[in-house]
C-alpha cells in the first residue's frame, strides 16, 4: 500500500519531502529480515570456523603423525647404517686384525677370511694370505735347513768320536798341539810314555816334559 501510494504522488509530480510526510514506512520488518540475515550470517560464520578449526585439528595431528614416522624412519636408517658399517667394514677389520696377530704369533694355521670380497677389504685379506703363505714356505725351509744341519752335525759328532776312538786306540804315540807348543789332543800311548794322564797333559806345553 505505501508503495501504490509514492508511486502515485510521484506521478503527480509531488516533492520528495511530501511523498515522505505522506507515505509510512513499516521499519519493523526490514530490521527483523536484517537481524535473521545477521544472525544466519553468524552461524554460518561459527560453522566455517568449527570446520577450520576442526581440519587444523586433523591437520597437527597428521603433521605430528608424519613427523613421528619420519622419526622413526630417521632412526631405523640410522641403525641400518651402523649396522651395516659394523658388519662391511669394523668387523671385517677386526677379524683381519686377529688373523694378522696370531700369524706374527707363529700360528700359521689361522684361516684368511674375506679374501674373496671384491674391494679393499679383499685385497688386504688377499695380500696377508700372500704374507701366510710365503710364510709358510719360508718355515718349511728352515725346518728343512735345520733338519739338514742337525743331521750334519751328529754326522761331525760321530765322525769325531769314531776319530778319538781310533786315536785313543792306536798303539802310536799321536799328539796334536797348537802354535804356542800346548797339547791339544794326546792319545793313551803318549800319556804312558810320559808317564801321565790324558787329562794332566791336555793344556800343558810340551816344555813343561822336558825335565
Amino acid at each position: 500500500k505505501a508503495l501504490s501510494e509514492a508511486i502515485r504522488l510521484t506521478a503527480e509530480d509531488k516533492l520528495p519531502r511530501a511523498i515522505d510526510e505522506a507515505v509510512i514506512v513499516d521499519d519493523g520488518p526490514a530490521f527483523q529480515g536484517f537481524n535473521i540475515l545477521a544472525r544466519e550470517f553468524t552461524s554460518q560464520s561459527e560453522r566455517e570456523a568449527r570446520h577450520v578449526k576442526n581440519s587444523l585439528a586433523i591437520v597437527t595431528s597428521a603433521s605430528m603423525v608424519t613427523a613421528w614416522a619420519t622419526s622413526i624412519i630417521i632412526l631405523a636408517l640410522i641403525a641400518a647404517t651402523i649396522w651395516l658399517f659394523r658388519r662391511q667394514i669394523v668387523r671385517p677389520i677386526s677379524m683381519m686384525t686377529n688373523t694378522m696377530t696370531a700369524l706374527a704369533a707363529g700360528n700359521l694355521e689361522v684361516p684368511i677370511h674375506e679374501a674373496g670380497r671384491n674391494n679393499e677389504i679383499g685385497a688386504i685379506a688377499r695380500s696377508v694370505e700372500v704374507f701366510k703363505t710365503n710364510a709358510k714356505a719360508l718355515r718349511d725351509a728352515h725346518d728343512v735347513l735345520e733338519q739338514h744341519v742337525l743331521d750334519r752335525t751328529k754326522a761331525l759328532q760321530d765322525s769325531e768320536a769314531r776319530f778319538r776312538s781310533l786315536i785313543e786306540a792306536s798303539p802310536s804315540r799321536i799328539t796334536l798341539k797348537d802354535l804356542d807348543g800346548r797339547y791339544l789332543l794326546v792319545n793313551k800311548a803318549f800319556a804312558d810314555h810320559r808317564s801321565a794322564t790324558i787329562e794332566d797333559m791336555l793344556g800343558k806345553s810340551v816344555f813343561d816334559y822336558m825335565s
